[in-house]
């Protein structure tokens, strides 16, 4: 069940689609879907004012919602073993989360085009204590961070730190084919990778090499040897190889996890800190840190599953708090119980306030 779940999450709150099939041009709800994105969604960012774009992404959602597709039973699904909600109040948040995505894009797309800035937001900040000791010492430290609103985990790099500026490894962009999922990809990578190197400052040319296309681990073992280089990593990523670490995460009962973060910590000898960004209710950011991991010894290699171990235990109680915010697949195999704050195995979830 697990890998058939992984495999038809596709858009359930993902900004980045799960793959095509070889040769496939994709199921008429996905082409909607790509259309709603493409010819009403970026419009209305490029136009109307922002709460007004900000109600087009919502009604895209909630529209989704509304479809009878895998991914509409998928959400719900994630909704219910999140939040233990049932009936109106699951599918009205699981419109949410549908609809998290498409207020992303309509973000990034104004910062794109310079209708607003990330330095105009408000943002909260808690535990900042924990990266403010590490900038005074002027050490070098890894960001480790999961899957929620990119445009409110710019408020690191492009306010908070910006010495993290451009140091974040993007996927590869896909080649352009005729399929929704390909097309949706292209649509966000691009937009996203664009409008980094714009508020970083930087040229076509980044500083780092994107996924799949040269060396990041080297490129960022180089950064956290120098004073006060700071990289921010996705630890959250599916990672199906057979070198992978496998557990659960979050709703997921079996997942594949690469080892780079916290091989990287270990060989830089630098400390971890986890970063979750999401949106309060006044649409305020909200930028928590902590814990901080030090590394091990340069030579333990037995640490590194350790270390990865309590970034992703740290990273799925924010899954478990935010559940409509976070953008990737949550899986309802294991439900969230918010008085332990933890994800258990065969139990029912306990409903919390939304």
């Amino acid at each position: 069940m697990v890998a058939r779940n992984l495999r038809r999450h596709g858009n359930t709150g993902a900004t980045t689609p799960g793959p095509a099939r070889p040769g496939a041009i994709g199921r008429p709800a996905e082409w909607l879907r790509y259309l709603a994105e493409r010819c009403l969604i970026i419009p209305a960012a490029d136009i109307l004012p922002r709460r007004a774009a900000l109600f087009v992404a919502d009604a895209v959602g909630f529209a989704d919602a509304l479809l009878p597709t895998a991914t509409t039973r998928i959400a719900r699904q994630e909704v219910m073993a999140s939040t233990g909600l049932h009936g109106w109040r699951a599918l009205v948040l699981s419109a949410r989360r549908l609809a998290g995505p498409r207020r992303d894009l309509v973000v990034l797309r104004r910062f794109r085009r310079g209708r607003e800035h990330p330095r105009d937001r408000k943002i909260v900040e808690v535990h900042g204590e924990i990266v403010q000791r590490l900038l005074a010492e002027r050490r070098s430290f890894i960001i480790a961070m999961a899957h929620f609103p990119h445009a409110a985990e710019l408020a690191v790099p492009d306010v908070l730190i910006p010495a993290s500026a451009g140091w974040c490894p993007n996927s590869a962009i896909p080649a352009r084919r005729l399929s929704p999922g390909v097309l949706r990809e292209r649509l966000q990578n691009h937009l996203l990778y664009n409008l980094e190197l714009k508020l970083a400052g930087q040229s076509e040319s980044p500083l780092l090499p994107r996924v799949g296309e040269g060396d990041v681990l080297t490129a960022m073992l180089d950064r956290l040897r120098q004073p006060q280089g700071i990289v921010r990593l996705f630890v959250d990523a599916s990672w199906e190889k057979p070198n992978a670490h496998r557990r659960s995460f979050a709703g997921i009962a079996d997942r594949g996890f690469a080892f780079g973060v916290a091989r990287l910590a270990r060989l830089a000898q630098c400390p971890i800190v986890v970063n979750v960004c999401t949106y309060d209710a006044d649409d305020s950011v909200r930028v928590e840190w902590g814990p901080r991991l030090e590394p091990p010894a340069p030579d333990d290699v037995s640490m590194d599953v350790v270390i990865l171990d309590r970034l992703l235990d740290a990273l799925e109680r924010g899954v478990g708090r935010y559940p409509a915010q976070y953008l990737h697949p949550m899986g309802f195999d294991r439900a969230w119980h918010a008085g332990d704050q933890r994800w258990v195995d065969d139990a029912q979830p306990v409903p919390v306030a939304t």
